[in-house]
C-alpha cells in the first residue's frame, strides 16, 4: 500500500517559507529530505523538524540522525 506524499517547507530564521516539496515517505523521500535540510538548514543539533506524523521511515531516521523531532 503506497503513502501520500509529504509537504516539505523549510523556514529561514525569520519564520518565511523558503521552499515548497512534496516528497515520498519512502527511501526515495528520505534521501530528498536530507537534501533540503543539508541545502537549507543546518547540522542535526540546530535543525528542528516539525512533522505531520509520528508513524513512518522519515520521522525513525531524522530521530536516529539527531533532529529534534
Amino acid at each position: 500500500m503506497g503513502r501520500s506524499p509529504s509537504q516539505v517547507s523549510p523556514v529561514d530564521e525569520n519564520g518565511p517559507v523558503v521552499l515548497r516539496k512534496r516528497i515520498g515517505t519512502g527511501t526515495a523521500g528520505l534521501t530528498a529530505l536530507l537534501e533540503i535540510i543539508a541545502e537549507s538548514g543546518g547540522p542535526p543539533d540546530t535543525t528542528p523538524i516539525a512533522i505531520e506524523t509520528d508513524k513512518n521511515l522519515l520521522v525513525v531516521a531524522l530521530a536516529e540522525a539527531g533532529f529534534p523531532v
